[in-house]
Protein backbone atom coordinates (compact mmCIF):
# COMPACT_ATOMS: atom_id res chain seq x y z
CA UNK A 1 0.00 0.00 0.00
CA UNK A 2 2.93 2.29 -0.65
CA UNK A 3 1.03 4.64 -2.96
CA UNK A 4 -2.47 4.49 -1.53
CA UNK A 5 -2.23 7.71 0.49
CA UNK A 6 -1.02 9.88 -2.36
CA UNK A 7 -3.38 8.22 -4.85
CA UNK A 8 -6.42 8.79 -2.63
CA UNK A 9 -5.65 12.49 -2.58
CA UNK A 10 -4.76 12.60 -6.28
CA UNK A 11 -7.96 10.88 -7.41
CA UNK A 12 -10.12 12.89 -5.00
CA UNK A 13 -8.74 16.14 -6.39
CA UNK A 14 -9.07 14.89 -9.98
CA UNK A 15 -12.77 14.19 -9.29
CA UNK A 16 -13.13 17.63 -7.71
CA UNK A 17 -14.28 16.11 -4.42
CA UNK A 18 -13.58 17.28 -0.90
CA UNK A 19 -12.59 15.00 1.95
CA UNK A 20 -16.06 15.68 3.32
CA UNK A 21 -17.65 14.44 0.07
CA UNK A 22 -15.71 11.18 0.17
CA UNK A 23 -16.46 10.74 3.88
CA UNK A 24 -20.17 11.26 3.23
CA UNK A 25 -20.21 8.67 0.42
CA UNK A 26 -18.58 6.14 2.75
CA UNK A 27 -20.44 7.06 5.92
CA UNK A 28 -17.25 8.07 7.70
CA UNK A 29 -15.73 11.21 9.17
CA UNK A 30 -13.66 13.64 7.11
CA UNK A 31 -10.88 13.11 9.67
CA UNK A 32 -10.63 9.46 8.56
CA UNK A 33 -10.13 10.51 4.95
CA UNK A 34 -7.55 13.09 6.04
CA UNK A 35 -5.60 10.46 8.01
CA UNK A 36 -5.61 8.12 5.00
CA UNK A 37 -4.31 10.84 2.71
CA UNK A 38 -1.54 11.70 5.19
CA UNK A 39 -0.59 8.03 5.48
CA UNK A 40 -1.27 7.92 9.22
CA UNK A 41 -3.51 4.91 8.73
CA UNK A 42 -5.19 3.02 5.91
CA UNK A 43 -8.80 2.32 5.04
CA UNK A 44 -10.22 -1.09 5.80
CA UNK A 45 -9.59 -3.40 2.86
CA UNK A 46 -13.36 -3.78 2.43
CA UNK A 47 -13.55 -0.07 1.54
CA UNK A 48 -11.10 -0.25 -1.37
CA UNK A 49 -13.73 -1.29 -3.97
CA UNK A 50 -16.02 1.53 -2.81
CA UNK A 51 -13.17 4.04 -3.03
CA UNK A 52 -12.23 2.78 -6.49
CA UNK A 53 -15.88 3.16 -7.51
CA UNK A 54 -16.07 6.72 -6.18
CA UNK A 55 -12.95 7.68 -8.12
CA UNK A 56 -13.91 5.63 -11.19
CA UNK A 57 -10.68 3.66 -11.19
CA UNK A 58 -9.53 0.18 -10.25
CA UNK A 59 -8.30 -1.02 -6.86
CA UNK A 60 -4.98 -1.87 -8.56
CA UNK A 61 -4.47 1.72 -9.69
CA UNK A 62 -5.70 3.08 -6.38
CA UNK A 63 -3.08 1.18 -4.39
CA UNK A 64 -0.37 1.89 -6.98
CA UNK A 65 0.20 -1.51 -8.54
CA UNK A 66 0.92 0.17 -11.87
CA UNK A 67 3.78 2.10 -10.28
CA UNK A 68 5.07 -0.95 -8.43
CA UNK A 69 5.01 -3.08 -11.59
CA UNK A 70 6.82 -0.37 -13.57
CA UNK A 71 9.54 -0.21 -10.91
CA UNK A 72 9.90 -4.00 -10.96
CA UNK A 73 10.15 -3.93 -14.75
CA UNK A 74 12.87 -1.26 -14.68
CA UNK A 75 14.79 -3.20 -12.03
CA UNK A 76 14.56 -6.31 -14.23
CA UNK A 77 15.96 -4.34 -17.17
CA UNK A 78 18.95 -3.16 -15.11
CA UNK A 79 19.62 -6.69 -13.86
CA UNK A 80 19.55 -8.13 -17.37
CA UNK A 81 21.88 -5.44 -18.73
CA UNK A 82 24.23 -5.89 -15.76
CA UNK A 83 24.48 -9.62 -16.44
CA UNK A 84 25.51 -8.89 -20.02
CA UNK A 85 28.07 -6.34 -18.83
CA UNK A 86 29.58 -8.75 -16.30
CA UNK A 87 30.03 -11.32 -19.05
CA UNK A 88 31.64 -8.70 -21.31
CA UNK A 89 28.74 -8.66 -23.79
CA UNK A 90 28.46 -4.87 -24.03
CA UNK A 91 26.56 -4.96 -27.32
CA UNK A 92 23.73 -6.95 -25.72
CA UNK A 93 23.69 -4.67 -22.67
CA UNK A 94 23.51 -1.68 -25.01
CA UNK A 95 20.55 -3.24 -26.84
CA UNK A 96 18.72 -3.89 -23.56
CA UNK A 97 19.08 -0.22 -22.58
CA UNK A 98 18.22 1.10 -26.05
CA UNK A 99 15.05 -1.00 -26.05
CA UNK A 100 14.24 0.20 -22.53
CA UNK A 101 14.64 3.84 -23.55
CA UNK A 102 11.93 3.32 -26.17
CA UNK A 103 9.55 2.48 -23.31
CA UNK A 104 11.03 4.85 -20.69
CA UNK A 105 12.47 7.73 -22.76
CA UNK A 106 12.77 10.15 -19.84
CA UNK A 107 14.07 7.85 -17.12
CA UNK A 108 17.50 9.03 -16.01
CA UNK A 109 18.38 5.56 -14.74
CA UNK A 110 17.98 4.10 -18.21
CA UNK A 111 20.03 6.94 -19.67
CA UNK A 112 22.73 6.33 -17.07
CA UNK A 113 22.76 2.61 -17.82
CA UNK A 114 23.12 3.14 -21.55
CA UNK A 115 25.73 5.86 -21.07
CA UNK A 116 27.80 3.56 -18.90
CA UNK A 117 27.72 0.78 -21.48
CA UNK A 118 28.56 3.23 -24.25
CA UNK A 119 31.47 4.62 -22.24
CA UNK A 120 32.83 1.09 -21.80
CA UNK A 121 32.75 0.75 -25.59
CA UNK A 122 34.49 4.12 -26.12
CA UNK A 123 31.32 5.64 -27.60
CA UNK A 124 31.90 8.69 -25.45
CA UNK A 125 30.14 11.33 -27.52
CA UNK A 126 26.74 9.64 -27.22
CA UNK A 127 27.42 8.79 -23.56
CA UNK A 128 28.08 12.46 -22.82
CA UNK A 129 24.88 13.50 -24.62
CA UNK A 130 22.86 11.05 -22.52
CA UNK A 131 24.39 12.31 -19.27
CA UNK A 132 23.75 15.93 -20.23
CA UNK A 133 20.13 15.00 -20.99
CA UNK A 134 19.64 12.91 -17.85
CA UNK A 135 21.36 15.04 -15.22
CA UNK A 136 18.84 17.92 -15.13
CA UNK A 137 15.84 15.59 -14.87
CA UNK A 138 17.23 13.25 -12.23
CA UNK A 139 15.95 13.75 -8.68
CA UNK A 140 18.14 11.05 -7.15
CA UNK A 141 21.36 12.44 -5.68
CA UNK A 142 23.23 9.12 -5.91
CA UNK A 143 22.24 8.84 -9.56
CA UNK A 144 23.38 12.41 -10.23
CA UNK A 145 26.75 11.69 -8.62
CA UNK A 146 27.15 8.59 -10.79
CA UNK A 147 26.25 10.62 -13.88
CA UNK A 148 28.84 13.24 -13.00
CA UNK A 149 31.47 10.56 -12.45
CA UNK A 150 30.58 8.96 -15.80
CA UNK A 151 30.91 12.37 -17.44
CA UNK A 152 34.38 12.80 -15.93
CA UNK A 153 35.33 9.34 -17.18
CA UNK A 154 34.18 10.25 -20.69
CA UNK A 155 35.95 13.59 -20.94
Amino acid sequence: MFYLSENLKKYRIMKNLTQEDVAEYLGLTPQSISKWERGECYPDIMLLPALANIFETSVDLLIGMDTIRAQETRLSIHKKASEFQRSGDYASAEKVYRDALLIYPNKPGMMLGLAGVLALQNKTEEAIELMERGLPISINEKQKATMRATLCFCI
